[in-house]
């Protein structure tokens, strides 16, 4: 289950919803700084006359994902905020950052189904540098390899595949607790009764 935090931030000024409809498009870019936060991102976009944060999403290298104008006409691509939602990952990626970490690329690539699913009429899915001239996302961001596994159909995992990632993911704890919630959803509670405890030992050893 995706995990979308919310940024304790004040809005200068009232955020435009944008017609689903007319969304066809997700543009990703990097901060062209190493280490600046959302919060150090919002300040600046601040400083520009903007109403905060111009990206719709946000990733860390941690791999936490979070909302900045969602659904709102975002601030991010010029010329094409009316049709585009983007979505801005820490790093540097053009001359500091060789390699993303994986949990930031495995949040990306989850996050772009996640907003395709949200609105199917998307289209392309892309870098910066697709619609402006820039260097965004930079030359060391995955993109190809991103934008491929985004859109690659996403396989049912078996039990067995779920259980094999909680026994060796050292935060295995995260997908024992998921496993369980669709377990109980989906009325499958009967089918992994028992590898209940190896489950709970992962929550329980969190």
């Amino acid at each position: 289950m995706l995990q979308i935090k919310k940024l304790d931030i004040k809005w200068n000024g009232t955020l435009k919803p944008l017609d689903k409809n007319k969304i066809d498009a997700i543009a990703l870019h990097h901060m062209a700084h190493p280490s600046a936060d959302a919060y150090e991102i919002d300040k600046w976009h601040k400083a520009n006359g903007w109403a905060g944060i111009g990206y719709g999403f946000w990733i860390d290298k941690k791999g936490n994902i979070y909302e900045g104008r969602g659904f709102n006409q975002n601030a991010a691509v010029a010329d094409h905020n009316g049709h585009i939602i983007s979505i801005g990952f820490q790093g540097d990626y053009e001359n500091v950052d060789k390699e993303m970490p994986v949990l930031q690329y495995n949040a990306g690539v989850d996050l772009i189904r996640w907003i395709m699913k949200q609105i199917p009429s998307i289209k392309v899915v892309h870098g910066h540098k697709y619609w402006n001239n820039t260097a965004c996302p930079g030359k060391y961001f995955p993109l190809e390899k991103m934008i491929a596994d985004a859109l690659k159909k996403e396989e049912k995992k078996t039990w067995k595949q779920i259980l094999q990632e909680v026994a060796s993911d050292p935060k295995g704890w995260e997908i024992a607790i998921n496993s369980l919630v669709l377990a109980s959803e989906s009325g499958m509670m009967n089918s992994i009764y028992k590898y209940l405890p190896l489950l709970l030992e992962k929550i329980y050893n969190r």
